[in-house]
């Protein structure tokens, strides 16, 4: 008997508010793609699915500065609040999620927009975006995100990435062609990279 994912579990128990919190989130649409679309809720990833359940928890840990059971907790105590999570984090993933090239592909290169570290990085830029909207006593700047798109999202092999130490370059013996994979634990130093893109200041944390 298999035991359920982390994603499953999520997905399934409506006992607890960010376990609802999370289906109100996979109802946006971007593009002409619904969350329901990139989002598997299995923990398994099928043809079109860019991240896991557990995987957009995570970004909106980051992006809130929060943690799964802080944010049970306070959504426990306040029901209220939400909507006002919601409504300040919907921006936050639509404009992340419409930055990048879903949907188009180049057969010669792997992607970067799906990788998760990328994603996590981006959590970590809405996270600085809302610091800075609050030490500025302004809203959250959001068109910031737009900047994203100038990346070469399309290609983890470019020497953006590997400039940046978000990607190894490896040249292995007797191998014609180098291997590049992503530098495990990046996720901060993505964020600050992807900060500097969007000309926001990095938040304290990374």
């Amino acid at each position: 008997m298999c035991l359920p994912t982390t994603s499953q579990n999520l997905y399934f128990d409506s006992s607890k508010p960010y376990s609802r919190l999370l289906r109100r989130f996979l109802d946006l649409k971007v593009n002409e793609s619904t969350l329901w679309d990139l989002i598997s809720v299995s923990g398994k990833l099928a043809d079109n699915n860019l991240f896991i359940l557990k995987q957009l928890q995570d970004f909106l840990n980051i992006a809130s500065a929060s943690t799964a059971v802080k944010t049970n907790a306070l959504l426990t105590k306040n029901p209220e609040m939400a909507d006002q999570l919601f409504n300040m984090l919907k921006p936050a993933l639509t404009g992340v999620l419409s930055a990048m090239p879903i949907g188009e592909s180049d057969p010669e290169n792997d992607p970067m927009y799906s990788k998760a570290i990328y994603f996590y990085g981006c959590a970590w830029v809405c996270r600085s975006i809302i610091e800075e909207g609050m030490s500025n006593g302004t809203a959250p700047d959001w068109t910031a995100l737009e900047r994203l798109k100038t990346l070469p999202l399309l290609n983890m092999k470019d020497s953006w990435w590997t400039q940046a130490g978000v990607v190894q370059k490896l040249q292995l013996d007797n191998a014609k062609e180098p291997k590049y994979r992503m530098q495990k634990g990046s996720e901060k130093l993505m964020g600050r990279r992807l900060c500097k893109v969007c000309g926001i200041y990095p938040c304290d944390e990374i």
